[in-house]
């Protein structure tokens, strides 16, 4: 009885070390599953983290990217812009220089065309003039304004220019008797140019000088029934000199000098005319 009881004692002990192996054991596993879902838990963080990363940096490139395709699109429209008005290109060695056929290029964009084309002008202009019979005389200054039409060309739009245009001036004047003086002027002239861009600007300022031939015609009506219509006609030759500033490349103002070769007449009546000084305003097409 008692090897009996003595191994039933066993029996009990070695049950009761089962047991407690066997919790031992689910404790663990319920431990390595906790440190497995942590484990699975960071796994996924660092995923997720990594694919943010990811996704910055391909935003970062495409913000990179998105300058030099504006620069692309800005260098073809430039190009195409050349192109279609045959500027000059920079210098590449001078990219900073900007050039006369530069600023004439941007000026023909700007202003339909640059300084060569057909030309219109209006002026005011004064000149004295004396006139002498035997009734009557005349010595003042008189106003004559003047038209003109022609062209002009600065060939490869540099500072030298030349001019071909007719003007033509008409004026008159009244005696204290009530006798009306008129004189006119028209001429075929050819003018050398000559223009200096102000730097950064589409402004010039210059001088010409150029000669013409035309006629010339002085005509005097009296109120006196005894006197007569005096007429005179003729050609003459006529030299242009002055100063002029363009504005925006196609606006001309000049003030200038027109003197006749033939001032001067005398045989029923004394005529004579100086030198005409005139203000005109001259628009390029």
């Amino acid at each position: 009885m008692r090897k009996f009881y003595q191994g039933m004692m066993i029996l009990g002990v070695m049950g009761q070390c089962g047991l407690l192996c066997a919790d031992e054991l689910s404790e663990r596993k319920a431990q390595l599953e906790r440190q497995i879902a942590e484990l699975k838990a960071k796994e996924k963080e660092r995923q997720e983290v990594e694919k943010l990363e990811r996704r910055i940096q391909e935003l970062q490139s495409q913000t990179k990217q998105e300058p030099s395709a504006q620069d692309s699109t800005s260098q073809q429209t430039t190009q195409q812009f050349q192109k279609t008005y045959q500027s000059p290109q920079r210098n590449p060695y001078l990219p900073n220089v900007v050039t006369q056929e530069m600023r004439d290029a941007e000026a023909k964009e700007m202003f339909g065309k640059n300084r060569n084309g057909i030309l219109l002008g209006l002026g005011i202009g004064s000149m004295k003039m004396e006139y002498l019979s035997g009734t009557t005389g005349f010595n003042e200054d008189f106003t004559m304004g003047s038209a003109r039409f022609g062209y002009q060309r600065f060939p490869f739009n540099k500072a030298f220019g030349l001019r071909l245009y007719v003007d033509s001036f008409v004026g008159n004047g009244r005696f204290k008797d009530g006798g009306v003086v008129t004189q006119i002027f028209t001429a075929y002239n050819a003018d050398i140019l000559m223009d200096l861009n102000i730097p950064n600007t589409y402004h010039y300022i210059g001088l010409f000088v150029g000669a013409g031939v035309g006629t010339l015609q002085f005509s005097y009506v009296p109120t006196s029934i005894w006197e007569s219509k005096t007429e005179l006609a003729g050609k003459s030759g006529f030299i242009n000199f002055g100063a002029a500033i363009t504005l925006d490349a196609k606006h001309r103002l000049e003030c200038y000098i027109k003197q006749p070769a033939l001032n001067k007449y005398d045989d029923k009546f004394y005529w004579q005319t100086s030198m005409l000084l005139n203000m005109t305003y001259q628009y390029a097409f």
